[in-house]
């Protein structure tokens, strides 16, 4: 969902372009709009925080990258990975775009989007075994200072679901 609570981004599945991404708006007609559409399977959409940037992971074949776009669909994709990318989250200023890289590292990769797009650096922040998967398994704080994560371990894990906690804390 964006931000601003005008629309959300949904992957779609075609036989035609393997899996695409689409622009649902909230208001008016709420005709989804495809704004990415490839020969490649396109998938892990993420809104950046002011809602004008779509950040995504595409390919296939084992090769994966990571790509950023206007939500908007003008002036086309850019890539912001370098060798291998998924999972991209961005900063809450929006001014850099977390991945998973090879290798088990994640990188932040700095960002100018305007007057043009570009990758200023991309830099390693560390390399830790963690938990993979088909959604992203990472996600940055509101503050934009820490890193939390689902850790690979060797013991066998198990979720634990609170439900009503928020009335709990409310009581106490």
């Amino acid at each position: 969902f964006a931000r601003t609570g005008e629309f959300f981004v949904s992957e779609v599945a075609s036989d035609s372009t393997r899996t695409d991404i689409a622009l649902v708006p909230l208001r008016g007609d709420r005709k989804p709009r495809m704004i990415v559409a490839t020969p490649e399977i396109d998938v892990e959409a993420r809104i950046s925080p002011d809602g004008r940037w779509l950040a995504y992971m595409s390919g296939g074949g084992g090769r994966f990258e990571v790509f950023v776009q206007r939500t908007s669909g003008a002036g086309g994709r850019h890539q912001v990975s370098a060798d291998f990318g998924g999972q991209p989250v961005w900063s809450p200023d929006g001014r850099t775009l977390f991945y998973r890289g090879s290798g088990n590292r994640v990188i932040a990769a700095r960002l100018v989007l305007e007057p043009e797009f570009q990758v200023t650096a991309r830099d390693t922040l560390f390399r830790r075994t963690y938990l993979g998967g088909p959604q992203t398994t990472f996600e940055i704080t509101p503050d934009g200072r820490h890193c939390l994560m689902l850790k690979s371990g060797d013991k066998q894990s198990r979720a634990v679901l609170v439900f009503g906690w928020l009335d709990e804390l409310r009581a106490a």
